[in-house]
């Protein structure tokens, strides 16, 4: 079931950010000023990634009244989001991806964002997904005509978004095992997956928006209200 998110959740992207940007040079200048202690030991590449998601951040909390909260990072390197929001981020290159929302609305985000990887490094990935499950997804998506190179590509992104949702308490912990269960095709580059986590004593059902788009797979897991999947 797709879910009616789009006025609850604050979603910022920018792609080919090397070539255009929504973000102007005044908020980027702002953003590395607040965090300089944080980033002066980075590396020039890790230090723009890190600003520039950060600046994204500032949009998308702005609409909750945080536009300048400085953002914490948790030991594990997640994010310390304000104690009435709840966000995930993701980024691959020049490319960004920021979903931000209130706890009264959204329960969990995740989002993962990357360029189609190359086939001989998802020929690796493959075999995580050649079970019976996949072939039923394959089935599912035939009417798109996807090669099983695009489709392993928004399967492991889908999967990306899905862990990324859970709890920080969860992600600490090894992801067991996880099984595409279903998809639905939303139109010829959207599609739902529907995927189940399973991760020591505990297992979770997740449903994930993925779509292409100018090269890249982008995937977003949201849940929207207090209703537990069955």
């Amino acid at each position: 079931m797709r879910c009616d998110w789009t006025n609850n959740v604050a979603l910022e992207s920018a792609f080919h950010v090397c070539e255009y940007t929504e973000v102007s040079v005044g908020q980027l200048r702002n953003t590395r000023r607040r965090y300089c202690e944080e980033v002066k030991h980075f590396s020039p590449r890790r230090q723009r990634e890190f600003i520039f998601g950060r600046a994204l951040c500032d949009r998308a909390m702005s609409r909750w009244g945080y536009s300048e909260f400085q953002l914490g990072v948790s030991r594990s390197g997640m994010p310390l989001w304000p104690d009435e929001l709840v966000g995930s981020i993701s980024h691959d290159e020049d490319c960004y991806l920021v979903a931000v929302a209130s706890k009264a609305d959204v329960r969990y985000v995740g989002v993962d964002v990357h360029y189609l990887l190359p086939y001989e490094q998802m020929s690796r990935i493959l075999s995580k997904f050649e079970t019976e499950a996949f072939q039923c997804i394959q089935q599912r998506l035939a009417p798109c005509d996807l090669s099983k190179y695009q489709m392993v590509n928004l399967l492991w992104s889908a999967k990306e978004a899905a862990y990324k949702s859970l709890p920080e308490s969860a992600q600490s912990g090894s992801l067991q095992d996880f099984v595409v269960r279903d998809a639905d095709v939303a139109t010829n580059s959207s599609f739902d997956f529907f995927i189940r986590l399973t991760l020591a004593e505990l297992e979770l059902e997740r449903t994930v928006m993925a779509r292409f788009y100018r090269g890249f797979v982008v995937c977003v897991c949201i849940g929207c209200d207090n209703k537990r999947m069955s």
